[in-house]
């Protein structure tokens, strides 16, 4: 039995979030839950399944201290409008006297009477300081968006995602002190990152060459030849299949002059090993579009304008490009950056690939990540 939603947590409604968490919860359950009835993941998906309670638990926990920070919040618009919870309470109890019997005339005139006082007594409140102007002032009025906790998160590897000693982090767990958010969730700009765990940052539109099945062609798996070489006008969102189980897996176009291996070497990887095939969905070779540039799609659309952000970009692959292997849920479950990782043949890129899909579908995602900076991240190894 896996709950879900408000079956799995219970927030303050402060901010909207138990609706975003319990969204997130079924994003990151249906395909683990569709993997295993396919027979994708070993062990009739154990490990796969028992990755949706490690991973969601610390965000369902940062969220919820979110929710309760917000709420808290919400006490200083109150209290600068002069509905401080002594005065609310001393308001709320002379109110029930004047209405408990409820009867005749005289009743109706104390409640009314009641509320006339505290009606005064708010105004006097609010005209005896900065009250809510303050507020405005500083802008300190409550927030209603938090692109960085709805989309900013990092799922643990299932390793530190074990509770074990309580820290209080307000970010995270108390139960693991595994830290999900890299820096403050209520913070108002969102730093997408394309590490493992994260949450695919946006990019394009630009042209794509697909390897294997298309995002739109419904093909049947990556080293198929019914789109091999075809030519899209898409963005990430086009790219990662939602209603498949299967992995996608993302190269940048270019790489340092053939230098690093691309998206085609990787599909004829994938197709060597017929296990690996049937759980990659696509490759897809994402090249760089410059501003003015005309798209040789095979639909014609148009780049117009300045140049849309490219993977390269968007995911910190620097100059020597990348390969990004993206779970159906859009998050991140392998990373390599080619200037840091060089793989001496084809070989090497059919072991490396084998062992990150084979560990996706065992425990959510892989954990090495050949980027520098892994080292740094919150929730890594």
């Amino acid at each position: 039995m896996f709950l879900a939603g408000d079956a799995a947590h219970s927030f303050p409604p402060a901010g909207g979030l138990g609706m975003n968490s319990g969204v997130q919860d079924a994003h990151n359950l249906a395909w683990k839950i569709a993997a295993a009835r396919q027979g994708l993941a070993p062990n009739g998906g154990a490990g796969l399944l028992r990755s949706y309670g490690a991973e969601r638990r610390p965000v369902a926990r940062a969220n919820a201290a979110l929710s309760v920070r917000n709420f808290e919040e919400t006490l200083r618009v109150a209290r600068a409008a002069g509905l401080a919870p002594p005065s609310v309470a001393a308001a709320a109890a002379e109110a029930a006297r004047a209405a408990a019997p409820w009867l005749g005339r005289r009743q109706a005139h104390g409640l009314f009477a009641a509320a006339k006082r505290a009606g005064l007594a708010l105004g006097a409140a609010v005209r005896g300081g900065d009250g809510l102007a303050g507020l405005f002032r500083g802008d300190a009025t409550l927030r209603l968006q938090f692109p960085v906790a709805d989309l900013g998160f990092r799922y643990p590897p299932a390793s530190t995602a074990v509770a074990t000693s309580g820290t209080g982090d307000s970010d995270g767990d108390s139960d693991s002190g595994v830290r999900v958010h890299a820096g403050d969730p209520r913070a108002a700009g969102l730093a997408p990152r394309a590490d493992p765990g994260c949450r695919l940052p946006h990019f394009g539109p630009g042209v794509v060459v697909v390897h294997g099945d298309g995002a739109a062609d419904g093909g049947e798996g990556v080293g198929t030849e019914a789109s091999e070489g075809k030519t899209i006008f898409a963005s990430a969102l086009d790219l990662v299949r939602a209603d498949s189980p299967r992995l996608t897996l993302l190269v940048t176009g270019d790489n340092a002059a053939g230098r690093r291996p691309g998206a085609a070497a990787w599909s004829a990887a994938a197709a060597r090993s017929p296990a690996l095939a049937a759980r990659l969905g696509a490759a897809f070779e994402v090249r760089d579009l410059a501003a003015g540039d005309s798209s040789d799609a095979a639909d014609g659309s148009p780049a117009s304008g300045a140049a849309p952000l490219s993977m390269r970009a968007a995911c910190g692959l620097g100059p020597a490009g990348g390969a990004l292997l993206v779970r159906p849920d859009g998050h991140v479950a392998a990373r390599w950056d080619f200037a840091a990782w060089r793989p001496a043949g084809a070989e090497a890129v059919e072991a490396e690939l084998a062992a990150a899909v084979a560990a996706t579908f065992e425990q959510g995602w892989y954990g090495p990540d050949s980027s520098a900076e892994a080292a740094e991240l919150p929730g890594g190894a």
